[in-house]
């Protein structure tokens, strides 16, 4: 039982390492910093007692027939507490785009979101 509580102790420990080392930022698109800005949020959650931290989003382009040209989510946490990102739906070339963001386990999380579509008039 000893060696079992010691091994799954050291199997999170590990997986929160491996965590901290992947990227959690995202260009998705033709990201040229043209376009118009129909979606943009700085968004950082406080972290949530024994559980991840997970929000959703769901943006959508107005109704004018653009698409989405680009979508940029910057993690804003360097530290090794980072969160992950994640387009579960759409995105460049459609109307909408879903987005997950989760934290890493007992922490909070900081992202800058920015959607862009193909129409140069800026609404934001």
């Amino acid at each position: 039982m000893k060696y079992l509580l010691i091994s799954l102790v050291s199997l999170a420990v590990a997986s929160q390492f491996v965590w901290s080392l992947k990227d959690s930022n995202i260009n998705d698109g033709d990201c040229d910093g043209t376009g118009r800005i129909v979606y943009k949020e700085s968004m950082n959650i406080t972290w949530a007692f024994a559980d991840y931290t997970i929000e959703t989003r769901d943006i959508c382009t107005p109704a004018d027939n653009t698409v989405i040209k680009c979508i940029q989510i910057k993690d804003l946490r360097n530290d090794g507490t980072n969160g992950r990102a994640q387009i579960t739906e759409g995105g460049p070339g459609y109307e909408c785009v879903s987005i997950k963001l989760k934290s890493q386990f007992n922490r909070g999380m900081e992202f800058n979101i920015t959607v862009w579509s193909n129409n140069n008039t800026l609404i934001v």
